[in-house]
């Protein structure tokens, strides 16, 4: 059984177009690519497919309040609201750290340039040894 359709196009550089060049580029690089239902919430197992990491460490995350989730009889659900606000907050938090080393790593040095400058001369000796 076949269904023809009008094919229907997205002006380029639309947020639509741009989503499925951004999956197309994934897909061809070998990333996995899932789409996620807002008004639908998911299983532990599928949020730790979502958020690269093993079941009991979504356990463990939502245990600790970090990733909210409710029950449904006995088993938990996690809205996907809560699944993307924790992988927001989790990106914003790596960023963070990852600027706040890059900061600590230029004042260390420059601790030790006012401590201890070198002379050009010095430094090209340094790079001798």
């Amino acid at each position: 059984m076949s269904c023809s359709m009008p094919p229907t196009t997205s002006p380029q550089g639309s947020p639509l177009a741009i989503l499925l060049e951004n999956m197309l580029a994934a897909l061809r690089n070998g990333v996995d690519v899932a789409s996620l239902s807002l008004d639908r919430p998911v299983t532990p197992n599928q949020a730790a497919t979502a958020l690269g990491m093993s079941r009991p460490s979504v356990y463990k995350l939502m245990d600790s309040g970090l990733l909210k989730f409710h029950y449904v009889g006995k088993d938990r659900r996690i809205p996907a609201a809560a699944l993307i606000d924790y992988l927001d907050r989790r990106e914003r938090a790596s960023a963070q750290m990852a600027e706040d080393l890059a900061n600590r790593d230029r004042t260390i040095a420059q601790a030790v340039d006012a401590i201890a400058p070198l002379s050009a001369e010095q430094i090209a000796e340094l790079k001798e040894l």
